[in-house]
């Protein structure tokens, strides 16, 4: 029997007939890993995160750079990847690692700068946000070259997180609790600091502050301003005239490096400016905004319970003043004891 000749071009039809066509492709992003897990990366794959608290240059870079230059990654970087994000991101701290590498390796077109061994965490859904800013925190004050400015930006965006979280205002000593749930414990105190140098400070000096104005002469400022807001409100008479506005265009005029700022000459001219609208001389001033500073002293002092002494045991013969006939228990110096 013989076979039926096969038409090429009938063929090649069939072939391209639509039953035949196959279904585009369609790349999916796989899932990521549900827990910790090594990867290997290239740096193409890989963006810093995008709230790191540090603003300013590390310090240690150039150190950094020749140590990865010679020795390559010691640790790797944590990596995750937000919801809705083709590319991962440093988890924390491993910012200016990245940045180095992909520094390297322009200027060498080394390989090895190019791709490396990172540790993927996965994205929290609830609180990736929270977790990612205070892990940056946290990580970079292990290391303690953040400048403070940094890190109370940092703890002001935190705070906002946590209200959006809970839909309600966060007060300074929730925050607290909060960040150290979460792995950077801060007093509450020294959130209060850092919170009025960002609403009170920023504005005016922010050179100075980002240039590495110390905690020191911050918290100087800061009791200057508390104390001479209260004379401000006490003594002030008139209208018009918006403390915080002075203090804060005046301070405006010292916005240089930290190491020219001399804080007598600020509150020289601060308490100048002050005067004229409170008629007052320049050392009834002074001497106001002296006795608030000390009262402010005073009243961050912790009066601590002091501890009782055991009972004492009268001597034979004298009655217990617990068991007099008052009823009342008499208080006796030792003095009066040994009488």
């Amino acid at each position: 029997m013989s076979m039926a000749k096969i038409n090429p071009q009938d063929l090649k039809d069939r072939l391209l007939a639509p039953g035949f066509t196959a279904p585009p492709k369609v790349l999916e992003q796989l899932s990521d890993p549900v827990s910790d897990t090594p990867m290997v990366l290239t740096l193409d794959q890989v963006l810093p995160w995008h709230d790191n608290p540090r603003t300013t240059r590390n310090p240690k870079y150039d150190e950094l750079k020749e140590s990865i230059r010679h020795r390559g990654l010691d640790t790797p970087p944590p990596v995750t990847r937000r919801p809705g994000e083709d590319k991962y991101r440093i988890r924390n701290g491993g910012n200016t690692r990245l940045e180095i590498l992909n520094e390297l390796y322009k200027e060498t077109g080394d390989e090895r700068y190019f791709r490396f061994n990172c540790l993927f965490r996965p994205w929290d859904q609830q609180r990736g946000e929270i977790i990612a800013l205070t892990g940056h925190l946290a990580e970079n004050d292990l290391k303690g070259d953040l400048k403070f400015i940094e890190r109370a930006v940092g703890i002001q965006k935190a705070k906002a997180w946590y209200e959006e979280e809970k839909g309600e205002p966060v007060g300074i000593r929730e925050l607290s609790r909060k960040l150290t749930d979460d792995g950077y414990p801060v007093s509450p105190s020294h959130i209060s600091k850092m919170l009025d140098a960002v609403e009170i400070l920023l504005p005016a000096i922010p050179v100075m502050l980002y240039s590495g104005l110390g905690k020191p002469q911050i918290e100087k400022l800061l009791s200057l301003r508390k104390s001479a807001s209260s004379c401000w409100t006490r003594l002030y008479a008139g209208e018009g005239i918006d403390f915080e506005m002075l203090f804060q265009d005046t301070l405006a005029i010292f916005d240089s490096s930290p190491d020219e700022f001399i804080f007598d000459r600020f509150q020289d001219e601060l308490i100048d400016q002050m005067k004229r609208p409170l008629g007052l001389r320049y050392d009834q001033i002074l001497l106001e905004i002296t006795n608030g500073q000390q009262e402010q002293r005073r009243s961050t002092l912790v009066d601590l319970p002091t501890p009782a002494g055991p009972p004492e045991i009268p001597p034979v013969g004298q009655e217990n003043p617990a068991a007099s006939s008052t009823g009342q228990a008499q208080i006796q110096s030792p003095a009066t004891g040994l009488q």
